[in-house]
């Protein structure tokens, strides 16, 4: 029964780390070497030499790059993330078609673009973009012109990373690469690409394992084809609020697909609701696709309804174009975005991720990226 218990430990083991196992050596001529020493020990090694053997099936160890002196980095074939428990602490971060769980403690930043081949316009941890170049830390990063001033990135000599990071929707291939020290995995979820690179493997699996595809019901859906109908009570606000969830979006290929997730608690919620409130009414209107849009979907105790019941008031935020605005729906009058307004929510990867308005009076100063150039 012992035997039988630390068998399928070895054997959930083995299919969480596959990717990791050395093959360089047949796994039977090891078995039969790792035999002869105690009954029990060759028993278990010929099982775990299976196992790795199907899990792994003849892929080839990735060739180390980024200084190690082993050649080009080529990443080996990747299974599919390992679904696994993780802190209670950890945050939810989204991209497109996935989300993933990941420690408080880390930051936000950039990840590696495309266009035509593969760019550094910002990769690293940055708080906005002007934190550029600042010594790294542990981050989440996004695939955002954060700077026009773009390297080219030798996909063949990588150099080795500065910190541990989380890249959602990075250009990368699927596989895992050697990197000075550290393993950058990469998965495919939800229609994208999640990239965790460190040195502690149990972290890795723990990220990568937390790694899920988001729903088209989501209260965040992962694209969308237009902004959504703005809908409520209007400029008079709730009942005493209650929280609010900020999904933004980012327009691509004529759709808006899902950039930034978070919730706000019932003092940020009364805080934006007052300064939508007080904004003034916009003089123009907002394009039906603006680039940018965050939809806020507010909740408060209903005033009129049974006691505990909640009402919800939706605000569409149009970033972009020539007429910044909030829309609080039909029969409200459209409000001019105002510093007030968007404070309350630009933060953790939106100063990052967003470029948000075209600003010349400086008014959303550290609260988006900004024009490039």
């Amino acid at each position: 029964m012992r035997e039988e218990k630390v068998e399928q430990m070895v054997r959930e083991s083995l299919e969480r780390h596959a990717h990791e196992a050395d093959v360089d050596v047949p796994v039977a001529d090891r078995a039969r070497a790792a035999a002869g020493r105690t009954p029990s020990a060759g028993r278990l090694l010929l099982v775990a030499a299976a196992v790795a053997a199907i899990a792994v099936g003849g892929v080839a160890i990735a060739q180390t790059g980024g200084g190690d002196g082993g050649g080009p980095a080529q990443p080996t074939k990747s299974n599919a993330p390992v679904a696994v428990d993780v802190p209670a602490d950890w945050r939810t971060e989204a991209w497109r078609g996935v989300e993933v769980k990941v420690p408080p403690t880390w930051g936000w930043g950039g990840a590696p673009v495309e266009d035509g081949t593969l760019l550094d316009c910002g990769i690293g941890s940055a708080r906005a973009a002007s934190d550029l170049g600042r010594p790294s830390a542990a981050y989440v990063g996004r695939p955002v012109y954060l700077t026009d001033a773009c390297t080219t990135i030798d996909a063949a000599n990588r150099p080795a990373p500065a910190a541990p990071y989380v890249w959602l929707g990075a250009p990368l291939e699927p596989g895992t690469v050697k990197l000075s020290g550290y393993t950058e995995e990469t998965v495919e979820v939800g229609g994208t690409t999640v990239t965790v690179a460190t040195d502690d493997a149990e972290l890795r699996a723990q990220i990568l394992g937390s790694a899920r595809p988001i729903p088209a019901d989501a209260a965040c859906a992962p694209e969308l084809d237009a902004p959504p109908t703005a809908s409520g009570v209007g400029d008079e606000g709730l009942g005493p609020p209650l929280g609010m969830t900020v999904c933004t979006y980012r327009e691509d290929d004529g759709r808006l697909r899902l950039a930034t997730t978070a919730e706000f608690d019932a003092e940020a919620t009364e805080r934006l609701l007052r300064a939508v409130h007080r904004a003034p009414h916009a003089r123009c209107t907002a394009p039906r696709d603006s680039g940018e849009v965050a939809v806020i979907e507010a909740r408060g105790e209903d005033k009129f309804g049974a006691a505990g019941s909640v009402n919800t008031q939706r605000l569409v935020v149009h970033l972009g174009g020539e007429c910044p605005q909030v829309n609080q729906g039909e029969g409200w009058p459209d409000k001019k975005l105002t510093r007030a307004i968007v404070q309350e929510w630009t933060v953790g990867a939106v100063p990052v991720t967003l470029h948000g308005p075209a600003d010349e009076t400086g008014e959303f100063a550290g609260l988006f990226i900004g024009i490039l150039g």
